[in-house]
């Protein structure tokens, strides 16, 4: 008896790698370098990742058979692929890179009385925000009202060292240096002053989102009815150094406050001292800012804690 065996192989070739400040790998992930060739079978597709390293961007990628000349790859997230019909003698990859650009985005600081616009990207790649704050004239830095995240060998004294004269209209610029020379960012800051009529809609956004929340109230024993009640409301919400909200939160808009206990079916105040009951009452503000702008809002549903005093 005869048996025959047949043997098919595929021709390979094989491929190596230049590349600086990235890392290259075959499709089944594993490394390839200057030093470790991988192999291509002969007309079938090679698809291989490039992936640089922290602080770098891809420049180009390019592949050359023999010595045929070089032709350049577009690549999809980091995949780059030579077609099968190229894949006819040994190649070599050549990844160049360059150093990252600075990526960098301003946001106001938790808690500063300012308002940031959103950035605009200028023909020349720059950004430009608009810093709206209550008096562009109290304004001596930044430091207090802005921060920055992103890409940059120094996120914070870009701020810390600009110079900021209070000008209503003033253009502060910022220049952030990227992870490697060369590559800087430009972001240009407008200090404004606020409108009248912003000043009453930042504050009476805080308000009102105060008041979305369980406001606690004492009254006195003695004097415990719903008057009372509306009463210390009333004053807990205009209260701007213990009350509700500190004059340091707001833009300095003036805020007064009509409480309205007409919901309440049945009231049974606190017995003893230190006892307290929940209820709910409508609260109608009026924001004004130097006589100029006036709203008047109604927000319903108050949750009020009020607590017996001694």
């Amino acid at each position: 008896m005869t048996y025959t065996l047949t043997v098919t192989y595929a021709d390979s070739v094989d491929v190596t790698v230049s590349a600086a400040n990235a890392t290259v790998k075959n499709a089944d992930g594993e490394e390839i370098s200057g030093s470790s060739a991988d192999q291509a079978v002969v007309g079938e597709d090679y698809t291989f990742t490039v992936t640089p390293e922290d602080d770098y961007q891809i420049d180009s990628v390019t592949y050359q058979v023999g010595s045929d000349n070089a032709e350049t790859l577009t690549g999809s997230n980091g995949t780059y692929t030579i077609p099968g019909n190229d894949v006819t003698g040994s190649i070599t990859i050549t990844v160049t890179t360059t150093g990252a650009d600075a990526d960098v985005t301003l946001s106001v600081v938790d808690g500063a009385v300012a308002l940031l616009s959103d950035p605009t990207e200028n023909s020349n790649g720059s950004l430009s925000y608009t810093l709206t704050v209550p008096d562009a004239t109290s304004v001596s830095g930044l430091s207090d009202l802005i921060e920055a995240a992103g890409t940059a060998d120094d996120l914070t004294s870009p701020i810390l060292s600009a110079s900021v004269t209070g000008t209503d209209g003033e253009e502060i610029t910022l220049t952030f240096t990227g992870p490697n020379s060369g590559k800087e960012q430009t972001i240009t800051v407008t200090l404004e002053t606020a409108e009248p009529d912003e000043i009453v809609a930042y504050d009476l956004a805080l308000y009102t989102e105060a008041l979305g929340s369980l406001i606690p109230v004492t009254v006195t024993a003695g004097a415990a009815s719903l008057e009372d009640v509306a009463s210390a409301v009333k004053a807990y919400i205009e209260d701007t150094s213990s009350g509700l909200l500190s004059s340091d939160d707001l833009w300095g808009a003036t805020v007064t406050a009509t409480v309205d206990t007409e919901g309440i079916a049945t009231w049974t105040p606190p017995s003893t001292a230190g006892g307290s009951v929940t209820v709910t009452v409508s609260v109608t503000l009026e924001v004004s800012y130097s006589g100029a702008t006036t709203v008047t809002d109604t927000i319903d549903n108050v949750s009020v804690r009020v607590t017996l005093g001694s």
